[in-house]
């Protein structure tokens, strides 16, 4: 998953980049709260009968107040389907919303706190964090509970969580948080170059998963990988093993984007556990991380993070046999 802000000139690609400060103090957060507040007394206005009609409405008069943010997160309208699954992502919102709107008005007020602890942890490990990093805090149509991109009209890189699908799949906001913001942050440390390899999508979303449980010491593997089958498949030497040996065999063969779908996403990956890259990408972190400085770990590139990985993967393949 790639997630600099990226702008094509004919057949280049430009990377920008940007200077850090020595400190940084806060997040530019955006939180879409009363929006959301005036969105729902529009549909409670009506009768019953005419609840779906108003739902779309008074959707569209939200949207059309964040277009761009909205175009660029939630709905690619590059893709020639993306008004039928726009239809369809707004149907599962409306059926939904009964349920889930009160843990959504709960996160939209608790995630001002939320995020300025989180950054405030997050700076006494990276005091070089970039400050006042865009956050949006938003309904996302269903699209998303986590995501990073570029801010649109902007050459940085933002971080967007969708109030509606955390408050479906009961997200942890403070775990969730920590994970995706590292990712805003490593993302200025990296090169194009970096995305070449399998190595990095474990190197990365390991990573990620290995710095929200530091930021937050007290949680659970099953907690920070949210999901507890996942953490349970991967505390098995044996399963740990076996699935090592696969990845490992996937980057001596250059696998590509159909690999990466299988070991990271939950709605594309065939095998199961879906999702395991990432408790895979968290062992391989942890080892690193025992004998090398998170801010040295955080500077590295293809030649440095690919030799780490493809070195603890051999490590980990071979530790049941060794048993």
């Amino acid at each position: 998953m790639k997630h600099f802000c990226r702008f094509k000139v004919g057949f280049a690609v430009l990377v920008v980049s940007w200077a850090l400060p020595v400190f940084a103090q806060t997040a530019d957060l955006n939180n879409l709260r009363s929006d959301f507040i005036e969105f729902l007394k529009q549909v409670d206005a009506v009768p019953s009968e005419r609840y779906a009609d108003q739902f779309y409405k008074s959707w569209d008069v939200l949207e059309s107040k964040h277009q761009e943010i909205l175009d660029a997160v939630s709905f690619d309208k590059d893709d020639p389907q993306w008004k039928a699954k726009r239809q369809k992502k707004l149907l599962k919102l409306l059926e939904t919303l009964p349920q889930i709107r009160k843990p959504m008005i709960e996160l939209f007020e608790k995630a001002d706190v939320v995020v300025q602890n989180a950054v405030d942890r997050f700076v006494k490990y990276f005091p070089d964090l970039q400050d006042r990093i865009p956050v949006y805090i938003m309904p996302s149509a269903f699209s998303f509970n986590g995501r990073v991109t570029c801010v649109p009209n902007s050459n940085r890189a933002g971080l967007f969580l969708g109030v509606d699908f955390i408050a479906y799949r009961n997200d942890n906001l403070t775990l969730l948080f920590s994970h995706e913001f590292f990712h805003v942050y490593h993302s200025s440390k990296l090169e194009d170059s970096d995305y070449e390899s399998l190595a990095f999508p474990l190197w990365e979303e390991g990573f990620a998963t290995y710095m929200s449980g530091i930021m937050n010491p007290s949680a659970t593997d099953s907690e920070i990988l949210m999901d507890e089958d996942l953490a349970k498949f991967c505390s098995n030497p044996g399963n740990l093993a076996r699935i090592a040996g696969e990845y490992l065999k996937l980057l001596n063969d250059n696998a590509g984007e159909e690999a990466y779908a299988d070991w990271f996403s939950a709605s594309s990956g065939t095998t199961k556990p879906t999702r395991r890259g990432y408790c895979l990408g968290l062992k391989v972190i942890r080892a690193v991380a025992a004998k090398t400085p998170l801010t040295e770990m955080i500077n590295w590139h293809l030649p440095q993070f690919d030799a780490q990985v493809r070195r603890e993967l051999v490590s980990l393949s071979t530790q049941e046999t060794v048993k």
